[in-house]
């Protein structure tokens, strides 16, 4: 699992290219049916996602998640906490992914 902070420019479109590793650090391509999703939260413990999308659109063995200007229309904030969690056709459930997610301003509107 990685940990890496990641920085999002608020009401900007976004995309994540996610990939799932072996413990070799090789990737293995997702097959259709799998299902990635990206949270955002302030408070880890509380119910209210600041974003949350999921997707199932492998491209070249990669899950593309895209966060479009409302989706990324949220607060300024740099301590929010995300994870990327990928859900398996056996409906395991593994993080890929976990940091702290930076949302920061914008010059034009």
């Amino acid at each position: 699992m990685l940990s890496n902070d990641i920085e999002i420019i608020q009401g900007d479109s976004k995309y994540f290219s996610v990939v799932k590793q072996n413990e070799q650090g090789e990737q293995i391509d997702f097959v259709d049916g799998e299902e990635v999703a990206f949270s955002v939260k302030k408070n880890l413990k509380g119910l209210d996602y600041i974003i949350h999308k999921t997707s199932t659109d492998v491209q070249e063995g990669k899950i593309i998640i895209y966060l479009n200007p409302d989706d990324t229309n949220v607060p300024l904030d740099d301590n929010y906490y995300y994870d990327f969690q990928y859900t398996d056709l056996e409906h395991d459930v593994y993080t890929l992914a976990k940091g702290i997610c930076q949302v920061v301003w914008e010059v034009t509107n």
